[in-house]
């Protein structure tokens, strides 16, 4: 066993020995050409996940707001579309309540002086009737004149009446309607003709029209109390026009 030790040991020596003497004498020759390329080897098994890395800094969400801009011009208006159909009829709603009576408005321009109407006939005791025209209230005042002396002014007693149809009502005071009142004043003009002039105004409501105005004049006996003067007139009701025609003998 040792001898053949000792020889394989003697080999190697050898042997070492002449690769030395190789590599000192012989010239390295040219690099050969690439062997082809080997089988892929079998895939190794994965290795653990290493440690999670420091989480890195926030950046800016949002940069800087800008300068708002100018506002623009304004757009052409667009066409107008088509009209739809038009809906259903609704139900008839209730009545509503009657509403509060307006304020009263101003009384109108008094009308012109109107023509001197024909002289009615004579009833007893000097009582003469004057009819006039038709006249609406709603738009102002009514003047009607009858000619006569200052004198027979001055002992006549004035009535004045409004004709609705065959109904005839007292003035002043209310007439066909309890909304509107009217006021009379009697007056003398010796201006231009020597007349009696009546102006029957509206004071309340919004007048109406009526047919016609009748004046009825009746001379009367001056009486005078403390100094006044006064006429004497029989105990009657002359806002009952009937009353008066019929005590007077005047026509209805």
């Amino acid at each position: 066993m040792k001898t053949t030790l000792k020889i394989f040991t003697n080999w190697l020596v050898v042997l070492a020995l002449l690769i030395t003497a190789c590599s000192k004498d012989s010239v390295e020759g040219e690099i050969g050409p690439i062997g082809p390329k080997g089988e892929q080897g079998v895939q190794g098994e994965r290795g653990e996940q290493g440690p999670a890395g420091d989480d890195g800094k926030d950046g800016e969400a949002q940069g800087i707001p800008g300068e708002k801009g100018d506002q623009g011009e304004r757009g052409p208006q667009g066409e107008q579309g088509p009209q739809g159909e038009q809906g259903p009829e609704g139900p008839q709603g209730d009545v509503g309540a009657t509403g509060i009576q307006g304020e009263q408005g101003p009384e109108g321009q008094q009308g012109d002086v109107g023509a001197t109407g024909p002289k009615g006939e004579d009833g007893i005791a000097n009582a003469i009737q004057y009819d006039f025209s038709e006249h609406d209230f709603s738009v102002g005042s009514s003047s009607s004149s009858v000619v006569i002396s200052k004198a027979d002014y001055d002992i006549t007693a004035w009535f004045a009446y409004l004709v609705n149809g065959n109904l005839v009502y007292a003035v002043p005071g209310s007439a066909s309607s309890s909304n509107t009142t009217y006021r009379v004043q009697f007056s003398y003009s010796g201006l231009m003709t020597s007349a009696m002039v009546c102006n029957i105004i509206r004071t309340t409501g919004p007048g109406e029209v009526y047919s016609g105005i009748r004046i009825i004049g009746i001379k009367v006996n001056i009486g005078t109390t403390v100094g006044k003067v006064s006429h004497v007139l029989p105990d009657l009701d002359f806002s009952d026009y009937n009353a008066v025609c019929d005590y007077y003998g005047l026509k209805h």
